[in-house]
């Protein structure tokens, strides 16, 4: 008995298998061509290396320097080309420290991540021996905060859209469906991705994307010449195939995301013959500049000698 269960169930199994093979329709799954991810540039203060053991803060007298640099990742895939970051230390007052330069940039490409560098590429960037002076009461506690802007490009690809110019016919792939899509690793992040047929011969791709990165207060500008704002988000997008025509919200060149919500950037092609039917990848290029920051808290000290 528990023989003929198991010859049932193979039987089954075969029939499901010839059955997909035989349907016109591939069932592979899509492997991405993308590490993916939702980082892009990630910087951190590095520590002074100056620690109180009781309070675990870190603490200098008045009369000693300490260094400023942060370390900065590219935890994304694409390569930050050198003198390309802009930083600049904030939160405390240029009159009030010296030996710092407040405004830095980087020496080299930042790499991106790869089968050679998992982690990424890294550069450290160094603002000086800071120096405070004039420690009113027992302590001064300087909160230091280094922004950092840097141009960016994440990558879209959907490699199954559906060409067909007659949307009556059931073969080969399907003109209405929700189709694997892909993102490669950066800042800004990819929704699901949905083909619609828009008549003979017509298709339409809805590609939402969203900002997704390390931190609440990340912004995005598309352009350099842009200004940041805290009202919205932008993003330059353009298609990488001819005959596609793509817009978000009517701007053929430029989505805008509103916080925590997607931004649907809407592709047609009109030009399918009425006898084609076949699949082909699309490709989206997005190009932005990405606005962040680090901090740390530096106590200074009262120097009592």
């Amino acid at each position: 008995m528990i023989v003929k269960k198991m010859v049932l169930s193979l039987f089954i199994v075969a029939l499901i298998i010839i059955s997909a093979c035989s349907s016109g329709k591939d069932t592979k799954s899509v492997e991405s061509p993308y590490f993916g991810g939702s980082l892009g540039l990630v910087a951190k203060v590095e520590d002074i290396g100056l620690i109180n053991t009781q309070t675990q803060k870190q603490e200098v007298f008045e009369d000693e320097s300490f260094p400023i640099s942060v370390l900065m990742n590219n935890k994304g895939e694409y390569t930050i080309p050198a003198n390309s970051v802009k930083l600049s230390v904030k939160g405390i007052s240029p009159s009030d420290f010296t030996g710092i330069d407040f405004f830095k940039t980087n020496t080299k490409d930042v790499e991106k991540i790869s089968e050679a560098l998992k982690e990424g590429g890294e550069e450290t960037v160094f603002f000086g021996d800071a120096q405070y002076k004039g420690v009113v009461g027992t302590f001064y506690d300087a909160n230091v905060y280094v922004e950092y802007i840097y141009p960016y490009e994440s990558y879209i690809a959907i490699p199954r859209v559906c060409y067909k110019g007659d949307p009556k016919d059931k073969g080969v792939c399907n003109l209405d469906e929700v189709k694997p899509a892909f993102i490669s690793a950066g800042p800004i992040g990819l929704a699901t991705v949905v083909q619609r047929p828009a008549g003979k011969g017509r298709i339409t791709m809805e590609i939402p994307i969203r900002n997704l990165g390390a931190t609440q207060d990340g912004k995005v500008k598309a352009y350099d010449f842009d200004d940041f704002t805290p009202l919205y988000d932008q993003v330059a997008f353009q298609v990488q195939q001819p005959g596609w025509t793509c817009t978000a919200r009517g701007n053929p060149n430029v989505a805008r995301m509103v916080k925590n919500s997607d931004v649907v950037i809407l592709c047609r092609y009109d030009n399918i013959g009425e006898k084609e039917i076949f699949t082909s990848q699309l490709d989206i290029k997005l190009t932005y500049f990405y606005k962040d920051f680090t901090t740390t808290k530096i106590r200074i000290r009262e120097n009592l000698k």
